[in-house]
């Protein structure tokens, strides 16, 4: 055999040497791109399990500042942070204890200012009454009312400003502080209310809840209180000042003697 079919035998043709390294190159860049393909799938799930845990602790953690917002419990760290004891818009101190709920203090109201006006041996008498209220007597009425179990309260007390009033007490279950605060109006001669803002604890009630804790303080007493106009006469005019509440109003005295 000679040389050159021994170089032959031993070094394939160029053609297939080529064909054979492109070859070689592309399976090692197939193996490159699968590679690479898993480590972005490896990152992606990697990813999208951090961003779900983020997520569920970023839950955990905005509910727990929302219960610790409340003073419902004592959370360790989240209640030294989110939780201060809630204040009112100014402490009242009632002078004197007072044996009226808000419902007789009302009436009492109106029967002083009917005896001071009526004309006897009229019929169909109505005349006009200006009735003021001290937030000291509101508070003093509103104690009287958790004193003998009908209201679900253990402290609270009502402050007046020029624009609103507020409630501020305690629930006795569960004990929780909470500040309702509102515009008293005038609507077919009865007292509403336009809430304005309803804190539990630190925490802002929503609109949807502020009528659930709008029926527990206040709407029991107002109905009734409405009830007493209704049957009498009615309200033309409700006003506040620092510390006041002055309403003025009509009321038909033969009925009111009845």
């Amino acid at each position: 055999m000679t040389r050159q079919e021994q170089e032959n035998l031993i070094s394939p043709d160029p053609w297939l040497r080529e064909k054979s390294e492109k070859e070689k190159l592309k399976e090692e860049l197939r193996e490159e791109v699968v590679k690479e393909l898993k480590r972005k799938k490896r990152r992606r799930v990697l990813s999208c399990c951090f961003l779900e845990i983020l997520f569920v602790l970023l839950i955990l953690f905005l509910g727990t500042a929302t219960v610790a917002k409340t003073g419902l419990f004592e959370i360790p760290f989240f209640s030294k942070i989110f939780y201060k004891q809630p204040e009112p818009l100014r402490v009242i101190t009632p002078q004197q204890k007072r044996v009226e709920n808000l419902n007789e203090l009302f009436e009492n109201k109106i029967k002083s200012q009917v005896k001071e006006k009526i004309s006897p041996g009229e019929e169909n008498q109505k005349v006009e009454i200006e009735l003021e209220f001290t937030e000291e007597e509101l508070t003093a009425s509103l104690l009287r009312g958790i004193e003998v179990g009908s209201l679900p309260l253990s402290k609270a007390q009502i402050a007046i400003s020029q624009k609103e009033i507020e409630i501020f007490g305690r629930f006795i279950k569960p004990e929780i502080f909470f500040t309702v605060r509102f515009q008293p109006k005038i609507q077919n001669g009865q007292i509403t209310v336009k809430l304005t803002k309803i804190k539990l604890g630190n925490l802002s009630v929503p609109v949807f809840l502020s009528n659930i804790l709008f029926e527990r303080v206040l709407k029991d007493k107002l109905n009734q209180i409405n009830e007493i106009i209704g049957k009498e006469g009615r309200l033309e005019e409700i006003r506040l000042e620092n510390s006041k509440i002055f309403m003025k109003g009509i009321i038909d005295v033969i009925v009111f003697l009845k």
